[in-house]
């Protein structure tokens, strides 16, 4: 798995995957992330070691 980084949609994915990095997103469809789903990708993110 290459770096990674975080971005409120995945616009970037053709750019992600062109250069090997890996993209997390908040949340899809443009739609604001619930705090649960928030509390979900932070755990993620620490169980990976991924800070920012």
């Amino acid at each position: 798995m290459g770096k990674a980084f975080i971005l409120f949609h995945p616009s970037l994915s053709y750019y992600a995957h062109g250069y090997g990095v890996v993209q997390y997103f908040l949340e899809p469809g443009r739609k604001q992330p619930t705090p649960r789903r928030m509390a979900e990708l932070v755990k993620n993110l620490r169980n990976r070691k991924i800070s920012g």
